[in-house]
């Protein structure tokens, strides 16, 4: 009976015990860089309304998330330059006061642990291994941003993922150092997204809270901005004279990525430039040339991991947002994109590489060019081009590698698109080749000749149609094409061009003259 009551005393205060070595999941998060590049957002006002945090543990205190929200704040503070920050918290009264934007700010938490179950026995019978027994396992954070304005019908929502491993080796059930800070850098990871994305979306907020006022209140800029042609980079000749469509295409559905601004989110990747001017340009080509509408084509710059995710769907859930847009059997489906790939050094899998991943993780959060075409292959589409302008050796044109210092890798992919009808694959270089750019044409070299053989260099036949056949040979030609000026501007750099599909298929009908 002693026994007994001895045990059973143990055990409760071991289970105090390891109560009050719970980590907290509300942290303060490290303070962010000052810089002088803030984004002007000085003819607007901006408060904070509702902070909330869901699934806290049971040790953090409200004093904490209070601090937390003030870190939120000094975000905003050191990346855009707003009149004033408003906090709900101060009670200031600006009903009547112009131009003010709020945000609502939802923060859920998760973590997971995982335990050597067959350790903690060994450990606990014996009272040996008990220090070194390891707990490992992720944290996430889900922040998601409702923007709006109180005197418009603006309003905007972002959604922000972050997940974070750790792990920790000594005295593991009560050191909780390593979650807190995988819970500290996630927080950190998000808040930054959102000020980044403050930043690149300044002229469409602005545009968008001009548009969701009653007319009479409308301002014309902000600073009273006026773009001039000779405020634009120059024209290149793909991007003038773009031909007219005879007829539109209203159920085909396209993706257009341009991700060029990775130095944003790690300094030690370059950036890949002229990617979203190519980006653009190819959205203007499916609009006016190949008769898209604006509206079924989902263009993203910039593409984070969750946007890959919610646009082709997971390994789980291989339905996202680009198979709910299209009309099964009947839309046409153009998949273009412009960033950088890279290697998995493992394996030798490809990825497609969100502006937020780190290259050197590429396998953590980068979005596979296996799971790409698997998902893809399994939309019912009438036709399907995919277009990837994208190197997958790990390097880059700029010439830095994005994986260490290692050489040249080719990659293997599996590729079931393929066995899709009426399907046409460009790639812009092959496996161990460097994806090259055109600085005087302000594009791609690829893109630049992909657009050029739509807007009707290709149509060597005089058909006035163009096929995935001609277009191939047009920008793989070898004294004209890609590989010719690759060679001539880059001291004989090679880069060559990939195509898989049916030569028939075509990809631009007849246009207006």
């Amino acid at each position: 009976m002693k026994l007994r009551s001895g045990l059973f005393v143990f055990v409760l205060a071991f289970q105090i015990i390891l109560v009050s070595c719970t980590a907290h999941r509300v942290v303060a998060v490290k303070q962010p860089v000052h810089s002088g590049n803030r984004v002007d957002y000085s003819d607007f006002s901006l408060k904070v309304n509702r902070f909330s945090i869901g699934n806290f543990a049971h040790n953090d205190r409200y004093s904490k998330i209070e601090k937390l929200r003030g870190q939120f704040i000094d975000y905003l503070r050191t990346s855009c330059e707003f009149q004033n920050i408003y906090d709900s918290k101060d009670e200031v009264d600006l009903k009547d006061l112009p131009n003010l934007l709020e945000v609502d700010v939802y923060i859920d938490l998760d973590m997971t642990k995982y335990r050597t179950y067959l350790l903690d026995y060994y450990a606990i019978t014996t009272l040996t291994l008990f220090p070194l027994v390891p707990i490992w396992g992720k944290t996430s954070v889900v922040m998601t941003v409702d923007l709006h304005s109180p005197s418009s019908d603006y309003s905007e929502a972002y959604t922000y993922d972050e997940n974070k491993g750790y792990i920790v080796w000594f005295y593991s059930f009560y050191r909780k150092g390593g979650i807190e800070d995988a819970f500290s850098t996630a927080y950190q990871n998000v808040f930054r997204d959102f000020t980044v994305d403050l930043q690149r979306n300044r002229d469409q907020i602005v545009d968008s809270f001009q548009k969701g006022r009653p007319e009479a209140d409308r301002f014309a800029s902000t600073k009273d901005e006026k773009i001039t042609i000779e405020d634009k980079p120059d024209i290149s000749d793909i991007d003038i004279n773009i031909p007219q469509a005879r007829k539109t295409n209203p159920d085909a559905v396209a993706v257009v990525i341009g991700n060029c601004n990775y130095s944003n989110y790690h300094t030690d990747v370059p950036d890949v430039d002229f990617a979203i001017n190519d980006a653009e340009s190819v959205k203007n080509y499916l609009i006016n040339t190949l008769g898209y509408q604006e509206g079924n084509i989902l263009y993203h710059t910039d593409a984070r991991f969750t946007d890959f995710r919610g646009i082709f769907g997971t390994e789980s859930q291989p339905e996202g947002k680009l198979s709910y847009t299209i009309k099964p059997g009947v839309s046409d489906v153009f998949i273009y994109y412009n960033g950088h790939g890279a290697p998995d050094v493992k394996d030798e899998s490809g990825y497609l590489v969100p502006v937020d991943c780190q290259p050197m993780d590429v396998s953590l959060n980068g979005y596979p060019l296996d799971l790409f075409y698997e998902n893809i292959s399994q939309l019912d589409a009438k036709s399907l081009t995919i277009v990837i302008d994208a190197c997958f050796s790990g390097g880059s044109a700029s010439g830095k590698m994005l994986i260490g210092s290692a050489s040249p890798l080719g990659i293997r992919i599996k590729n079931p698109a393929l066995a899709v009808q009426n399907s046409s694959i460009f790639n812009s270089s092959s496996g161990e080749e460097i994806s090259s750019w055109y600085p005087e044409k302000k594009h791609s070299l690829f893109t630049y000749f992909f657009l050029k053989g739509i807007q009707g260099s290709a149509d060597k036949n005089g058909d006035k149609l163009i096929s995935s056949g001609e277009l191939n040979r047009y920008v793989s030609d070898k004294t004209n094409g890609v590989p010719y000026w690759a060679r001539r501007l880059f001291n004989g750099r090679r880069q060559t061009p990939v195509f898989y599909g049916d030569d028939e298929t075509i990809i631009r009908g007849k246009v207006k003259r």
